[in-house]
């Protein structure tokens, strides 16, 4: 079972990973580009955190479909067994907790009927309780 605080750490992650495999001499480098085009639309950790801290009804739609692309990307390089080892260790511990598309949907959706607590929490949220 996924925690909130672990999706909040693989959106983190997914980031952080956009630029490693934009870096990767093992990568291709349409893959590459795609991972630079995505780092421009896909929400950097301070956003996730003032969205958790704000409570919002959900992601801004763009993230969320940006948050799709990531997936899609990372999976292509999964199955291309391509990047450093570091890169594709890191691409493992990234898609172990990464949302599945059908949640980044509902996340986007402005109708959904939940906040993004219910969902994504910080970081450490469960430390000391």
């Amino acid at each position: 079972m996924t925690m909130p605080s672990e999706r909040t750490r693989s959106l983190r992650w997914g980031w952080e990973l956009l630029s490693a495999i934009a870096e990767d001499p093992d990568v291709d480098g349409l893959i590459k580009q795609d991972a630079v085009a995505l780092k421009a639309t896909y929400p950097p950790p301070e956003l996730i955190a003032e969205l958790i801290e704000a409570e919002a009804s959900g992601l801004p739609p763009a993230a969320a479909q940006s948050i799709c692309a990531a997936a899609d990307l990372f999976n292509k390089l999964r199955l291309n067994h391509q990047g450093t080892e570091e890169t594709r260790k890191d691409l493992i511990f990234t898609l172990r907790h990464y949302p599945a598309a059908n949640d980044m949907r509902l996340m986007g959706c402005e109708s959904a009927h939940f906040r993004i607590t219910d969902w994504l929490l910080p970081e450490d949220w469960y430390q000391g309780r």
